[in-house]
Parts: C-alpha cells; structure tokens; sequence
C-alpha cells in the first residue's frame, strides 16, 4: 500500500501536522508514505522517520494529477482545505481520498470528513490545528483522536 500526504501550506501548519505524520507512520509501520508540499519543507522534514519520500508541488495542476497517477498511490490525506489538493489526487484516481469537507470539495473526497461540532463557537470554528490534523487519521478509521495521540491504535 502507498500513503501520499497533501501537507499544509504554512510552515507554522507543517510543524503542528508532525504528531499527524508520527501517528500515521505507527497506524501504518510496513506502507511507503510520501509527503508532498511546497519545495521549502523537503529541507525542513529531512531525517525525519514518518516518511519515506518526498513530493515537491509543482503548481501545474495536470503534472501533478499526471505524476500522482504514474505513483500508484492508494490513500491520500489532504491536510490543506483548499480546493486544489482535492482537485488534483482526484484527477490523479488515487482510490481513497480523505480530507475535510470544507469549500465545496465534497464531491471530490471519498472519504469527507465533516468538522466537529465541538469546536463551533458562535460563527465560527476554533480547531487546534494538532487535533485538526489529528482527526483526519482518527476519523477516517473511526477512532477518537485521543485515542491516536496516546498510540492506541
């Protein structure tokens, strides 16, 4: 199986989807996980043992769908809520796509994932971005995000 992760795109965000990236490669020890993001972060990731490859985004939506499919990817975690991440790991037929449904990109996700009423406040959603992240790996396999973050997987 290969896992293929749509990081953020902030540096600040790239830091706080790390237990993320520590809970994905403990939920998934044996499987080939590769990171794609902005050039910058390549540099910044480098050793570290969550994942085996490196993606640089390429800002051309038809080389990236095109370089996705030739990889053979089998899930993608979109950490972004950006139309674009969902657009381009679904013209590149990645099988199961698992990202908030947020901005209209429902229809392009496998596995939508709704925010958690427990955040909403008035008008507006205040998600720790760590839970937030931690939440796309706990929700797609319908486990609490305690329950991750304390590697009870």
């Amino acid at each position: 199986m290969k896992i293929i992760v749509r990081l953020p795109n902030w540096v600040g965000d790239v830091v706080m989807a790390t237990p993320f990236l520590q809970a994905l490669r403990k939920a998934y020890p044996n499987t080939s996980i590769t990171l794609y993001g902005k050039s910058m972060f390549k540099d910044l990731l480098e050793g570290a043992p969550y994942y085996d490859d490196y993606i640089s985004i390429q800002y051309s939506l038809w080389r990236e769908a095109y370089q996705l499919r030739s990889a053979h990817f089998d899930i993608a975690f979109l950490c972004p809520n950006s139309l674009s991440s969902a657009l381009v790991t679904s013209l590149a037929t990645i099988p199961v796509r698992i990202g908030y449904a947020r901005y209209q990109r429902r229809t392009l996700l496998t596995h939508p994932i709704t925010l958690s009423q427990k955040y909403f406040h008035g008008k507006v959603y205040r998600y720790p971005m760590t839970e937030y992240y931690l939440d796309l790996l706990a929700l797609a396999s319908h486990r609490e995000s305690n329950e991750v973050r304390h590697g009870n997987l």
